[in-house]
Formats: C-alpha cells, structure tokens, sequence
C-alpha cells in the first residue's frame, strides 16, 4: 500500500473512532441532564486540548492522520458549534451569541495552549 492510500486508510480509521466518541458523549450528556450546547463545548474543549498535546507529542505522521486529522477532526464539532451560533443570530439572542463564541473561540485557543504545554517540547 502506498503512503498516501496509507494516510487515507488511518484517517478513516480515526473518524470512525471520532464520530463514535462524539455519538457517546452526546447520549452519555443527554443522559444525565446537562444545558442544550453543554455537548458541542465540552467536547470541543477536550479535542483542542488533546490536539494541542498530540500535536507536540506524535512524532509520526502516521500517527498524527490517525489521531489529529482522523479521531480529533470528527470528535470536535465545529459544524455544529456553526449551526448553534447561528441560532443564536436567527432568534435575534445577540448576547448569548457573542459570549458563546467567545467561550468557544477562547476557551478552544486555551485549551490548545494548556496541552501543547503538558506535551512538552515539540519532538524535532
């Protein structure tokens, strides 16, 4: 199999092990009551901090199709992160627009920030 047809093949993997993860804690937070948006902004909290961590500690690329483009590219949601923010300009809720975005915007960057810091230094 060549490299590329390589790639593809594990970032297929990983998005099926993404979307799944992403189903999962969608019914496992349905499941015990949290707020409407409660899903979207965790788990894209969690996926910035692992993308961060994995970011500064995969060394091959293979693992980085995997685990960053694959796995974390389905488990995060920006789709519909879109789709929430855009109902909040739909029904005319502007301030529930601006702190929502800014929570995600800023809390994403953070996020990315605080695992690439418990990564460590970046491999070379």
């Amino acid at each position: 199999m060549t490299l590329i047809n390589n790639r593809y093949l594990l970032i297929f993997i990983g998005a099926i092990i993404g979307a799944s993860l992403r189903m999962i804690m969608n019914y496992g937070m349905m499941g015990i009551n949290l707020p409407y948006l409660s899903s979207t902004f965790i788990v894209n909290m969690a996926g910035s901090f692992f993308i961060g961590l994995a970011y500064m500690k995969l060394k091959s690329k293979n693992a980085q199709f995997l685990f960053i483009t694959g796995l974390l590219g389905t488990f995060t949601s920006f789709s519909a992160l879109t789709m929430e923010l855009y109902f909040g300009l739909y029904t005319s809720q502007f301030l529930f627009f601006v702190i929502y975005l800014a929570l995600n915007m800023l809390g994403g960057l953070i996020m990315v920030y605080l695992g690439a810091k418990i990564g460590g230094k970046k491999y070379e």
